[in-house]
């Protein structure tokens, strides 16, 4: 039997448990406002997932403006990264990994049409930006990242300017 470990994939200094509940705070408070308090094993269950969606988060590039996809394809990634590291019995879902992503300070986010199904982060494996260690900003602050505005595909013609009608 051959058995394959992987060497710590953070290029970042990784926060503590206490400011790892600092970050879940903050994020979860500010996506999340009108959500009702979670009981105790809600809050283990979600805390966990929080935990290690900031562990998968530390690793990926930054690809700031560009997104290239949702977040929500993110999560089987998340769980398959985990589970090639040993954590078999890790899930996650959307609402830990969005609180996640926002909470590292450094990730541009937008949200879709269905939200909070449907955000967009400009995160990617191997192409962009390498993670900082802009938690601590979150955490000295109190505020997370705003969302990236969103910008319309196609601008529409200017009305300011005037067509002349030999122009193709």
């Amino acid at each position: 039997m051959v058995t394959f470990s992987y060497p710590p994939d953070f290029k970042i200094a990784m926060p503590t448990h206490d400011e790892l509940d600092a970050l879940l705070s903050i994020s979860r408070g500010f996506l999340f406002p009108a959500a009702r308090p979670l009981d105790h094993a809600d809050v283990l269950e979600f805390r966990r997932q929080f935990g290690r969606a900031f562990e998968f988060i530390a690793t990926l590039k930054r690809t700031p403006g560009e997104f290239r996809g949702r977040l929500s394809d993110w999560v089987d990634k998340c769980e398959t990264w985990h589970a090639a590291r040993g954590c078999t019995e890790s899930t996650t879902s959307i609402g830990p990994l969005l609180a996640a992503a926002v909470s590292a300070g450094d990730v541009d986010w937008q949200r879709g049409s269905d939200w909070p199904h449907n955000i967009h982060a400009a995160i990617d494996w191997s192409n962009g930006i390498g993670a900082t260690d802009a938690w601590r900003e979150v955490i000295r602050t109190g505020r997370v990242r705003r969302m990236t505005p969103i910008r319309e595909r196609y601008a529409p013609p200017s009305p300011a300017r005037i067509y002349h009608p030999d122009e193709a």
